[in-house]
Formats: structure tokens, C-alpha cells, sequence
């Protein structure tokens, strides 16, 4: 198992631990385990706002450019800017990561319109003469057989 944090958060004593595809947080009373995700570098949640990052993450921003303060590794308590229970965003040198609810925030990758190479121009169909099929139509239960005469 790795050792990945030991300190204090709000003055309680915290530690994080990785060991294969588990993350471990424990505090006085209480240990939280859970997938550790798959993005090796990707910010790991603490919980109240706080994100432990890598040791060679860049200087965090919010999604408006403001500095995020770090010390020993942890951001401040970065809240939510919208009522549904996720976030925050933020910018993590190059990438920009969201907090969605797992254990470690997602990169959120940006593509502007020109990016793909047909973009300027719409989609057609591969084969002309066929038709759309209504996907839920498909899901329904088929007829059953005509009955012979």
C-alpha cells in the first residue's frame, strides 16, 4: 500500500492510502474505501471542497481563472458553483477536471467545433435510400405471428 497523505484537515487528523484500485481515507472513527478510477494523476477527493492533487500538478484555478490556495498538496475548500451536488471545476495547468460525484475528479476535455474534420459540413447518411428507424420502436416487444388461415 501507498501512503499518500498524512496530515490534518480542519485540525482532525487524515490519512489517504492506495493499495491497487482502492483508496482508503481514514479520520478518527471512520474509513472510507473506495475505487481509486483510473486517471493516475487525477486530483483524489477529501471531502468538504478539499482535493489532494499531484506533486506535479500545476497551480490550480477555478473555472473563472482565480487561484485555488494549496498547501502541503491539498487545495482549499473549492464549493460548488451550481445546486446540483457536483463540482467544482478547475484548471489544473493544461487540463481542466470536474468533481462528478466519484471518488476522483474527471478531465474534461475541449474540442472547439473546427477540431473535427468535417465539422464545418452536416452528417449524411452512408447509404442513400435507407431510412432512420425509430430506436424506441425497435425496443418494443415484436408482433406475434399471422395465424394460418
Amino acid at each position: 500500500a501507498q501512503l499518500l497523505y498524512a496530515g490534518r484537515l480542519d485540525g482532525t487528523p487524515f490519512a489517504v492510502r492506495r493499495r491497487g484500485d482502492r483508496l482508503a481515507r481514514y479520520t478518527p472513527g471512520r474509513l472510507d474505501v473506495v475505487p481509486a478510477g483510473t486517471g493516475p494523476s487525477a486530483p483524489i477527493a477529501l471531502g468538504g471542497g478539499r482535493y489532494l492533487l499531484a506533486p506535479w500538478d500545476g497551480r490550480p484555478e477555478t473555472a473563472s481563472g482565480s487561484p485555488v490556495r494549496v498547501s502541503g498538496g491539498v487545495t482549499s475548500p473549492a464549493p460548488a458553483a451550481t445546486d446540483c451536488g457536483r463540482g467544482p471545476l478547475f484548471h489544473l495547468g493544461s487540463r481542466t477536471v470536474g468533481h462528478l460525484g466519484g471518488p476522483r475528479p474527471a478531465a474534461l476535455p475541449y474540442h472547439p467545433p473546427a477540431w473535427h474534420p468535417r465539422a464545418d459540413r452536416p452528417g449524411r447518411p452512408r447509404r442513400p435510400g435507407r431510412r432512420a428507424v425509430d430506436p424506441p420502436a425497435l425496443a418494443a416487444p415484436p408482433s406475434p405471428p399471422p395465424r394460418p388461415p
